[in-house]
């Protein structure tokens, strides 16, 4: 299992680049400027699962109030989470 790695703001970033994992400067390499670096992007999806319409089941009005209606169904929903990074 890897080492837990804690957070920080976003701001410490061009700082925290600059250190190895155990906290020490880089050895023999130059500072990295992180502008220089490609800005890459990345689409993932956040699924849910959630109960089917009870109008779309057929089972009337009030039905399907959980997350399964009469027949045990459920749909999945899915919404794009768009993430950038810089390699």
């Amino acid at each position: 299992m890897t080492p837990p790695v804690e957070s920080f703001p976003a701001s410490a970033l061009p700082q925290r680049v600059q250190l190895a994992a155990n906290g020490r400067a880089r050895k023999d390499q130059p500072p990295i400027d992180l502008k220089a670096c490609d800005l890459l992007e990345i689409v993932q999806y956040d699924c849910q699962l959630v109960a089917v319409a009870a109008a779309a089941a057929g089972a009337g009005a009030g039905a399907a109030t959980t997350e399964e209606d009469v027949n045990g169904r459920r749909r999945i929903v899915c919404a794009p989470v768009t993430r950038l990074f810089r390699r």
